[in-house]
């Protein structure tokens, strides 16, 4: 993990590195309810009725040393 960097930008609260906005977007937040992720990724011993795999990515490239999403998305039970 890369340590934040210090500037005109520090206590500004988190931000990704590379990124301008305060907090990073999340491109998950669209293609899964808060309801689904709630109930799959719970720490749970024993987890009755949650059967479902989630994978979630992000393909970037650098741009001018900074990352630019090309395309991301969610596969379900995807083998």
């Amino acid at each position: 993990m890369q340590p934040q960097r210090l500037g005109p930008r520090a206590g500004m609260g988190p931000f990704c590195l590379g990124c301008s906005h305060r907090k990073c977007y999340s491109p998950i937040r669209n293609l899964i309810s808060q309801e689904t992720f709630k109930f799959h990724f719970k720490n749970l011993g024993y987890a009755k009725g949650r059967k479902d795999t989630f994978l979630c990515y992000e393909v970037t490239r650098k741009d001018c040393d900074s990352p630019v999403s090309l395309h991301h998305g969610v596969f379900k039970n995807k083998y």
